[in-house]
């Protein structure tokens, strides 16, 4: 079956063979018949992607198979990457977390649903997310639908207000951090694309990009001095003005 799908404002023709990976991708469902970019799996590359995600499941093979055309494509033509991490949506500013897997990006984000609000932060993606650097733009966070096991996500967007590299800490401080001191770590989060052009651009767009955007060190534990750590270190807002008043119930 073949659908247009919209991602950070690029336009894909998606071509696959389960209804599963329709549905997947529901959100992101676009009208019309125009596109930019081509999105397929071939059986060859299902067969090494049920090798490289461990699994006899074909259909999540074609769904996590189906973002590597788009996030080949990105760099050298839309200008912007596909990111491992977590980014949400508060007060129409995107903060992206980023941690080696297991470390506790989703707990920190339960823990600032928990208490700023469900309905004042939202996922844009839990895994995923793309990130735009255009000329003459904000840095741009983008959802999309390849958001992780537990699938949060949000077509939507926000501008890139800070980057926060999540640790596991005994106290909780932040400290923001150079762009030196921060590019080898977020280069190994970045999809890295096959073509040499591409490839560069990316360097190129990740450069951009944090000279703009602010990086941070959070050390934190699971605790709600751990969310005003992080919102008062990487914003000019207030905790005890944002906390939300009846999170307790």
């Amino acid at each position: 079956m073949e659908f247009i799908i919209s991602v950070a404002g690029v336009r894909v023709l998606v071509k696959c063979r389960f209804e599963e990976t329709r549905q997947y991708m529901k959100d992101y469902i676009a009208k019309g018949d125009s596109y930019d970019i081509k999105a397929s799996v071939s059986d060859e590359e299902i067969e090494s992607m049920l090798c490289e995600i461990g699994s006899k499941n074909t259909a999540l093979a074609e769904k996590t198979g189906l973002y590597r055309p788009i996030a080949e494509a990105f760099p050298s033509d839309y200008e912007g990457f596909v990111f491992h991490g977590a980014a949400i949506k508060y007060k129409d500013k995107a903060y992206l977390f980023t941690a080696p897997s297991g470390t506790g990006k989703s707990t920190h984000i339960t823990l600032w649903k928990k208490y700023l609000g469900s309905d004042n932060v939202t996922v844009i993606n839990g895994d995923k997310p793309i990130v735009t650097v255009r000329t003459g733009e904000k840095p741009m966070v983008y959802g999309t639908p390849w958001s992780g096991k537990e699938h949060w996500q949000t077509n939507t967007s926000a501008e890139l207000s800070a980057i926060c590299l999540l640790c596991r800490g005994k106290e909780n401080k932040i400290e923001r951090i150079s762009p030196k001191e921060s590019v080898d770590f977020l280069l190994g989060q970045v999809y890295m694309p096959h073509s040499p052009l591409s490839l560069v651009r990316t360097m190129e767009l990740v450069d951009r990009m944090l000279s703009e955007v602010p990086v941070y060190k959070l050390y934190c534990d699971i605790s709600e001095e751990a969310v005003k750590c992080s919102l008062e270190g990487m914003s000019t807002l207030l905790y005890n003005d944002e906390r939300k008043k009846d999170n307790e119930n």
